[in-house]
């Protein structure tokens, strides 16, 4: 069954997110591992069929040293920028503010970004490897 734009514009908006959210997450471990062995074991804990449950101690520990990242991460993935447009109108002073927002967000997420991958001990980018 092919889904296209009109029938994907008849679901919901929340769960056509949760729906590119997946299909993301799923592309991400086929492009990852390079053994099936290990795409399996990957796609077995997403779902929480493996030996250690849905999460593990390292994962625990991994959360709480990063929940704010988390948070962030899940704030940014919506359309904020637009609904701040939305909200201030057509006019000048609003637009302006909403773009200059939107710069200096833009700039600082950049800078929080390269000092965490300066700090980082392994290589974030996926095509690295290939």
């Amino acid at each position: 069954m092919q889904i296209g734009k009109k029938r994907m514009k008849k679901i919901p908006v929340v769960i056509r997110h949760i729906y590119s959210k997946l299909v993301i997450i799923v592309g991400f471990g086929i492009f990852y591992f390079e053994d099936l062995g290990e795409l399996g074991k990957f796609f077995r804990t997403i779902v929480g069929a493996d030996s250690t449950g849905l999460i593990g101690i390292q994962d625990k520990i991994a959360l709480t040293n990063n929940i704010y990242l988390l948070i962030v991460s899940v704030i940014c993935t919506f359309p904020i920028i637009e609904g701040i447009k939305k909200l201030t109108g057509k006019s000048f002073a609003g637009r302006t503010a909403a773009s200059s927002a939107a710069a200096v967000s833009s700039a600082a997420l950049l800078l929080i970004s390269s000092i965490l991958l300066v700090d980082a001990t392994t290589n974030p980018f996926l095509y690295f490897r290939f």
